[in-house]
């Protein structure tokens, strides 16, 4: 009885060993990947030649059928084709990924690819004559979808902001920047007005940081961005202040009954209540109204005064106070031998400082 036994043992190790050495004598083989990773650019096209080397087995004339399917990163398995080889011919599925190169093979894969997909997997079928069932293997190649950084979310203390901010003197607020890294994986940064990098507390996916606004200092800008990133983003600050001049003394368009003098200032908004202009001479304290604009985009904006030719003459000494609903500017004081501007380019180009 044992030794029927042992018989039916080694019958049946003798089947295991054959059956392993049929599986491994028909080897998948790609051409032209050097590695186990296939990189590709976002939205390219996955090119792989692959093709059947079954010269180590002992079986001819024998139908390879192979599946090539590619998985995405929640697990799904995405079909791209199937082709059979058979002794020196390959056939392939219609409109479909896979496609034989010639009707002898090899075969391709060409497909587009996202950042989802991570992996293609190819699985060969071929029937085992010797015992008369079905040899399964399968190969993987793992593919790195390769995409450009990019900012996904700006916010300030946790409401999301595009271009500007409003901001009260002396508020403290929390700057976030959310993004994503990219393939291959970018470093991002906080950036001020002057293109220096901000201080920052990070992890993976944000930077964060601390902002106070102060009137009578730059007022902040920030930017979160990384080399070759796609969307960066900013903010400006716009602290609710005064107005602010920054020119000490204006330009002069020369009009046939007026004069328009133009100022750069800094302020959170358009909107002015009045300007009040006075001779700055010795005995004379008349403030008067005249008609003033402000234009551009907050907070660089061009104030503009249109002031009467015969008001221009009584003296070449000013003293100018612009008024908003934050409260006036400090009174800047002027002198007029003046400067005309002549030109239109000229005035296109004091017009479009900011």
């Amino acid at each position: 009885m044992s030794s029927v036994l042992y018989i039916i043992v080694v019958l049946l190790l003798l089947q295991a060993l054959i059956c392993h050495q049929q599986e491994k004598c028909a080897v998948l083989e790609f051409y032209h990947v050097e590695q186990n990773n296939l990189w590709v650019l976002e939205n390219h096209y996955a090119n792989v030649t692959f093709g059947i080397n079954d010269l180590g087995c002992n079986h001819t004339n024998t139908l390879y059928k192979v599946t090539v399917q590619t998985r995405t990163s929640n697990g799904s398995l995405e079909y791209d084709g199937t082709i059979t080889f058979l002794s020196d011919t390959c056939a392939g599925t219609n409109l479909k990924s896979v496609r034989c190169i010639s009707p002898t093979g090899p075969a391709e894969l060409y497909r587009k690819v996202n950042r989802s997909h991570v992996e293609i997997r190819w699985e060969w079928v071929w029937k085992n004559t010797l015992f008369n069932n079905f040899t399964t293997e399968q190969k993987d190649l793992k593919l790195t979808v390769a995409y450009p950084p990019s900012v996904t979310g700006l916010t300030v203390s946790g409401h999301a902001v595009n271009s500007s901010h409003l901001i009260v003197e002396g508020q403290t607020v929390n700057i976030s920047c959310s993004f994503d890294k990219g393939i291959p994986p970018a470093s991002f940064r906080l950036l001020d007005e002057h293109g220096r990098e901000i201080k920052t507390r990070r992890d993976e996916k944000h930077l964060n940081a601390t902002i106070t606004a102060q009137c009578y200092q730059d007022w902040a800008s920030v930017r979160c961005e990384a080399n070759s990133s796609e969307n960066n983003r900013s903010v400006s600050f716009l602290a609710t202040c005064p107005p602010q001049f920054i020119d000490k003394s204006p330009k002069f368009i020369d009009m046939e009954t007026q004069e328009l003098w133009l100022f750069r200032v800094k302020a959170h908004s358009t909107a002015i209540q009045k300007c009040l202009l006075a001779p700055s001479t010795v005995g004379e304290n008349k403030n008067k109204e005249v008609n003033c604009t402000l234009t551009g985009s907050p907070p660089n904006l061009l104030l503009t005064l249109s002031v009467d030719k015969e008001e221009c003459s009584k003296s070449g000494h000013w003293a100018l106070t612009l008024f908003s609903e934050k409260g006036s500017s400090d009174m800047l004081v002027f002198s007029t031998p003046r400067e005309y501007i002549s030109s239109i380019e000229e005035v296109a180009e004091y017009y479009t400082w900011f």
